[in-house]
């Protein structure tokens, strides 16, 4: 799947239009057997990287 096949199937299921952003390169493969970290995700879902690496330091 690619990385536009992604975006355009989170749109029909939030049944949200949005664009995808320029900076994503639409060609990619997204690879279903690698798991992304937990900053990687933290930083998909909108975090800063300085957020996301001081999450769980306590």
């Amino acid at each position: 799947m690619t990385a536009k096949e992604f975006w355009d199937e989170l749109n029909k299921t939030y049944g949200t239009d949005l664009e995808m952003p320029a900076g994503i390169d639409g060609d990619a493969e997204i690879s279903e057997d690698e798991d992304m970290s937990d900053i990687e995700f933290d930083m998909a879902m909108g975090m800063s990287f300085d957020a996301a690496m001081q999450k769980d330091m306590d």
